[in-house]
């Protein structure tokens, strides 16, 4: 049942992907998308040396999408689409996948991308549960199989991580683990910056741990924030102040307009937005740079911004055509806005 389980929904995946090649002309999400199927595919058709070369390629030159997402995370979201999509009692069960494991780590012992890919499964696990647990909260039942998946994830990255390991997602999956494990926050502030020592510039560790204060922090608005100035600090070297944008932009989901205009600086925000554009000139940023401006009642940098775009990704920035509308409205005084 699982291997047939696993050949519907591969042949599905690949059908959509056969014969298409991510472009940078297109829509940002939509590159995104692909990317990440691309990788599936990659791993579904046993294309090891294709994972591991992109792999050290994506390590190596810090490879980015036109907007400034790094490639190495849409690789590891990419490998585990199919796991993450999958009832937990399948993901258990291993045999979608354990001779593609076999095969793969024969060629390469060493791989971290395997790995890595690897020690996401219990964490997969978790995740099922969670979703599937009653409105009143996990079951004695749920919280055991929890517990005991965190113990497997953790110990097999303890097992697997090596001394001079270079992807930052070892890092990553630890925060996931802390956010699971609800970590105290002295603990969990400690371990963010052992990982943003080691890799000032890779957002996704700042945007995980987002998620952690979100849940785990009495103060967690105040948190992102502190985490942006933080961030942009750290990465300033290679990044401007650019980390500044990016993480407030990832908390922002937590937040409505009053709460981002109160909680933001604001010229510190369009700063680091100078520094997004002046390295990845894309209608995605520049989409996002209008929203905020908006929220934060910026009048003047939105009616900048708003008619320059060529793609306005109502969709993916504004979630909607009535925010985006809205936003004309205010910046550029018009009654029946177009897009």
């Amino acid at each position: 049942m699982a291997s047939r389980l696993s050949l519907l929904f591969a042949a599905a995946f690949l059908a959509l992907v056969a014969g298409i090649q991510p472009s940078a002309a297109q829509d940002e999400a939509y590159y995104r998308m692909q990317k990440k199927a691309l990788n599936m595919r990659h791993f579904h058709l046993k294309e090891f040396d294709a994972i591991e070369r992109l792999h050290r390629q994506y390590l190596t030159e810090r490879t980015r999408t036109k907007s400034g997402v790094w490639e190495l995370g849409l690789l590891h979201e990419g490998l585990t689409i199919d796991i993450w999509n999958m009832p937990g009692t399948i993901i258990k069960d291993g045999s979608m996948w354990n001779g593609h494991f076999a095969e793969w780590e024969a060629a390469y012992p060493r791989s971290e991308a395997l790995h890595l890919m690897k020690a996401r499964i219990p964490i997969a696990i978790i995740d099922d549960v969670i979703r599937n647990a009653p409105p009143q909260g996990l079951t004695q039942d749920q919280a055991r199989l929890v517990r005991e998946q965190l113990d497997n994830a953790e110990a097999y990255i303890r097992r697997h991580r090596p001394a001079d390991a270079q992807d930052p997602y070892w890092d990553q999956l630890n925060i996931r683990i802390a956010i699971r494990r609800g970590m105290n926050r002295a603990d969990f502030d400690r371990m963010l910056r052992e990982a943003v020592t080691r890799h000032p510039s890779y957002f996704d560790l700042y945007f995980q741990a987002v998620t952690y204060y979100v849940y785990h922090a009495d103060d967690a608005l105040r948190a992102i924030e502190a985490l942006a100035r933080d961030a942009a600090m750290r990465s300033r070297e290679t990044e401007g102040l650019s980390a500044y944008a990016r993480v407030m932009w990832s908390g922002s989901g937590w937040m409505n307009a009053p709460t981002f205009k109160k909680l933001v600086d604001w010229p510190l925000m369009k700063r680091s937005f100078d520094d997004i554009l002046a390295r990845y000139p894309d209608d995605w940023n520049r989409a996002a740079l209008a929203r905020f401006a908006c929220w934060a009642g910026d009048r003047k940098k939105a009616a900048e911004i708003l008619p320059k775009l060529q793609n306005a990704h109502i969709a993916g920035i504004w979630q909607g055509s009535d925010a985006y509308l809205e936003c004309r409205r205010f910046a550029l005084g018009e009654k029946t806005a177009t897009r």
